[in-house]
């Protein structure tokens, strides 16, 4: 995850930083079909920058032998060989640091990307379908604010682990503001058009790679069968990496 996360992130700011230039035209003819390509290539752009560094905050965030909950390094610029070669520039801030990072970026992509890829438009209608939008942005926000106002990833100041699962809230004010403000932003996110209806999957969405679901904010496309294969079990050819397992389903269920 690591080394693959940072060589991501390494190609998004080269792209932010060097492929939304004047200088480099997507439209030759049309100004404003240039624009439009370069934002909704810009959100992308800063859609994944903001996935990129939650896959290494969901690995490596968390709290240190201090009571201290830390994030990751943030790599909001091309980072070069030279600037690599000099460790005492990349420290790891506060969890809280890297999810409002994180934000940031969504908020700068939520701006930038349509809400859904609908109509006939040649850049961003129904044909740039599969690439991020606003709702995966508003989803993936929602995420990464839950995870930062977890009692896992609190100082030990606000909450301490005591056991596997067990924690105790030493301030219980400063928890409760944390999840009041995580539960407003969230209200938010939910407020915006095309949430709030819920939309049971049903087993054609799962078993057909073309069937859509309104419930669906961001999903990956398959030329192939893997798409059955990760979710099915292995007697039924299958590979059954995206089903918990017996072991885990207990696990929830032992109290």
């Amino acid at each position: 995850n690591w080394t693959t996360a940072y060589n991501m992130l390494e190609y998004v700011n080269a792209f932010l930083e060097n492929g939304l230039t004047d200088e480099l035209r997507y439209n030759r003819v049309d100004d404003s079909i240039d624009a439009a390509i370069k934002n909704r290539l810009r959100g992308e752009a800063y859609f994944l920058r903001a996935w990129w560094h939650f896959e290494l905050l969901k690995v490596y965030g968390g709290k240190c032998a201090d009571g201290v909950a830390r994030g990751i390094p943030h790599a909001d610029h091309f980072i070069s060989l030279e600037e690599a070669s000099d460790n005492g520039l990349f420290v790891r801030p506060t969890y809280q640091a890297t999810v409002n990072f994180i934000c940031s970026d969504l908020d700068k992509a939520m701006e930038l990307l349509p809400m859904t890829y609908e109509g006939t438009d040649q850049y961003v209608g129904a044909t740039q379908d599969g690439r991020a939008t606003k709702a995966a942005a508003a989803v993936l926000k929602s995420r990464v604010l839950v995870y930062g106002a977890s009692p896992a990833m609190q100082d030990d100041n606000v909450v301490k682990i005591t056991d596997m699962g067990e924690y105790e809230i030493v301030n219980p004010e400063l928890y409760r503001k944390k999840w009041a403000k995580v539960a407003g932003q969230i209200a938010e996110l939910l407020s915006l058009d095309g949430f709030g209806t819920y939309v049971p999957l049903l087993p054609e969405n799962i078993s057909d790679v073309q069937a859509e679901s309104a419930d669906f904010a961001f999903r990956k496309y398959f030329n192939s069968n893997n798409l059955e294969a990760n979710h099915f079990p292995p007697y039924y050819f299958g590979k059954a990496q995206t089903v918990p397992s017996h072991n885990l389903v207990k696990a929830f269920c032992a109290r």
